[in-house]
């Protein structure tokens, strides 16, 4: 789809809508949609039917640790996890037998404050390396106007 410069206002506006009123597990209902922007069967069958981790084996923990966060972190993860819940891409569980539990912990971002980090160094041992380049939204951005 190509978008004069002068229409990427409203194409950023559109996007940056959607992105706010994201809620998760709901991108099943409008692979129809995906169809006007991408043949790529790959990404349309994840769209359609969610992404199936390419595991090598069964994951395993016998055991796991917990690292203690500062006072400050705890507030952040707490929030960010408050947002996700609200969103619906996490659900509350319970515990269960053959669980993998990962930790959380904080980084800090290029304007000042922190972002929340899964920590799934551990789990990725058991999944089926494949590169995978995350594009910016500045990126899709740009591929409405060239």
């Amino acid at each position: 789809m190509k978008v004069s410069a002068n229409n990427i206002g409203n194409i950023k506006n559109i996007l940056s809508q959607d992105v706010k009123n994201f809620e998760g597990g709901n991108l099943r209902y409008f692979s129809k949609n995906w169809y006007k922007y991408t043949q790529d069967s790959y990404i349309l069958d994840i769209i359609s039917n969610g992404l199936k981790l390419d595991l090598m084996e069964m994951p395993i923990q016998n055991q796991y640790s917990i690292h203690p966060l500062a006072k400050n972190e705890t507030e952040i993860v707490s929030s960010e996890i408050q947002k996700l819940l609200n969103k619906k891409v996490l659900v509350h569980t319970k515990p269960e037998i053959g669980q993998f539990v990962s930790g959380v912990f904080t980084r800090d971002k290029k304007a000042g404050n922190k972002r929340m980090i899964l920590n799934l160094k551990r789990f990725n041992n058991f999944i089926n390396y494949k590169h995978f380049k995350m594009e910016s939204i500045n990126n899709v951005y740009l591929s409405f106007i060239t």
